[in-house]
């Protein structure tokens, strides 16, 4: 079997996003939770050869990986088969993988947490046929787990992860493999001014504003911090358009850059150098002054 990206998007188990409350409802205790890592969802391929593919457009056939990496592979694997994986750098965050990933540099490595081909077995035997075809190493390794029997010993797992640098959880039933995942991460929210809205399609075409530029008061200016799109209703977005042209001071080809008077309470993973990871628009504060939105976690 071809190892393709198309074959990783139809095989993988993608995890949902929803409350906890909510997904605890679909299934009975226990639950497997498991730390989260930052990098990139892949299956790994061991056979006579060995590949590793994500679900967009790489595939990584074993004569341009790193050499240190395939001795890994082949010193931890003793089955062969098809594992589902995250690719990831040993140096931890999301960025310096995409840096690794890009250069195929010795630092990267493999947290190994599911077979495919038992499809219909359940996650308990699943980690059992795991250990006893995986020994880890130094770059190849299983994801560990807790077993949870309520959802404060969730909670508890969770934190734990967070506190070890994990950007949150997988929760698992103890089902078949396309049983429902929940993916709970870690988020942080900070009320952010409004200076601007992105010219997308929706807004050129329908006047419908989508994207929004977000900042901070920093030293007496309003400096912006990036883009948040996700989170308001359609009401909500039709309601902001009629602010649009009351606001606006200027624009580029890019940005109609509005006096800042509107501040978003935004939820989001993580600050980064290019502004906020994961941004999420919780909700409109006409409670709070801009001149208060001055900092980040």
């Amino acid at each position: 079997m071809e190892l393709t990206n198309s074959l990783v998007a139809k095989t993988v188990n993608k995890p949902i996003d929803e409350p906890l409350k909510r997904y605890l409802r679909r299934y009975p205790f226990p639950f497997f939770v498991e730390p989260k890592y930052d990098g990139e969802r892949a299956l790994l391929q061991v056979s006579d050869t060995i590949t590793i593919a994500n679900k967009h457009k790489t595939v990584y056939p074993e004569r341009i990986l790193p050499k240190s990496l395939i001795l890994a592979i082949r010193k931890a694997v003793y089955k062969e088969g098809l594992y589902d994986a995250e690719f990831y750098s040993l140096k931890g965050n999301l960025y310096e993988f995409l840096s690794a990933r890009a250069r195929l540099s010795e630092d990267l490595a493999l947290a190994i947490f599911d077979i495919i081909g038992y499809t219909y077995t359940p996650l308990f035997e699943r980690k059992q046929i795991l250990k006893k075809a995986i020994k880890s190493n130094e770059r190849i390794h299983l994801v560990p787990y807790t077993i949870c029997h309520n959802s404060l010993q969730i909670i508890k797992a969770f934190n734990k992860a967070v506190s070890e640098g994990f950007e949150g959880v997988i929760i698992k039933p103890d089902r078949g493999y396309y049983a429902e995942w929940l993916k709970l991460k870690e988020r942080h929210t900070i009320d952010m001014v409004v200076l601007g809205v992105k010219k997308t399609d929706s807004w050129r075409k329908e006047r419908l504003p989508y994207t929004f530029l977000v900042g901070i008061y920093e030293n007496g200016y309003f400096n912006p911090i990036g883009d948040v799109s996700s989170g308001l209703t359609l009401t909500e977005r039709e309601a902001l358009a009629t602010y649009v042209p009351e606001l606006r001071q200027k624009e580029d080809s890019e940005y109609i850059f509005l006096k800042p008077e509107l501040v978003f309470e935004v939820e989001y993973h993580q600050k980064t150098e290019n502004g906020l990871r994961e941004p999420k628009i919780k909700r409109i504060r006409f409670d709070k002054a801009p001149t208060e939105c001055n900092k980040i976690v």
